[in-house]
């Protein structure tokens, strides 16, 4: 198990902000660790395209581009993780693509996704995309709230370590820009506690991360973003 030191989350953010910013620096960042032309920066780059495109009209609730996110989620792998396998940093790209562009269904994005990039990537943006959910019903907000919590994380632990440590990666940069008010902090906070940081720790992969990150939103929980 490596050290903890504690500027790690000052280095992430840093990597981020130098990083994550246009599309044309996150690709000299890609050029920089996988040749420029290459057939793997050809497809990373096929995919950081798309998401572009996909996200063009969509923002977070701060008005930042949400396309951003995905890019903060590859630079991550790519800057503090060193991952320098082109299906795991394409994955990162288009995590949240079967779930959030509407053009298409889920199910036929993940068949789009592996025809473009294949079945790894597939696989693992598949697993990062949330499965079929239960009708609330009668269930009070905070039992429904577990209960598809429970369904999500056990579907990302069905798709391997490689899928949960691309969701650790998503939740970091999550509880680092995490946004609104007291309630809607403290449900994505109790969700991080009880299932993301059990599978970071499982993995032993960014989990001292995922617990500064959680201390430091638990320490601005009485902070409405939205007022």
């Amino acid at each position: 198990m490596r050290q903890f030191r504690p500027l790690d989350l000052g280095v992430v953010k840093a990597h981020i902000e130098r990083h994550a910013g246009t599309h044309e620096i996150f690709m000299d960042l890609v050029a920089a660790i996988i040749g420029r032309g290459s057939q793997e920066y050809s497809l990373i780059e096929k995919a950081a395209v798309s998401i572009v495109e996909d996200f063009r009209d969509i923002r977070r609730h701060t008005g930042e581009e949400y396309v951003i996110h995905q890019r903060s989620v590859a630079v991550i792998g790519i800057m503090y993780s060193n991952i320098r396998d082109h299906r795991k940093i394409i994955a990162d790209l288009l995590h949240d693509t079967p779930e959030d562009v509407s053009a298409v269904s889920p199910a036929q994005s993940i068949i789009n996704i592996r025809e473009a990039y294949g079945r790894k990537v597939a696989h693992i943006v598949e697993g990062m995309t949330k499965p079929v959910l239960p009708q609330q019903g009668e269930m009070d907000k905070s039992s429904f709230d577990e209960v598809c919590g429970q369904i999500i994380f056990k579907h990302v632990r069905e798709f391997g370590r490689d899928c949960m440590m691309a969701k650790c990666r998503d939740r970091l940069h999550n509880m680092m820009t995490l946004w609104g008010n007291s309630e809607k902090k403290l449900r994505k906070i109790r969700e991080t506690l009880q299932f993301v940081l059990p599978i970071a720790i499982h993995v032993d992969y960014l989990w001292q991360e995922l617990s500064v990150a959680t201390a430091e939103q638990i320490s601005r929980l009485h902070i409405d973003d939205t007022k």
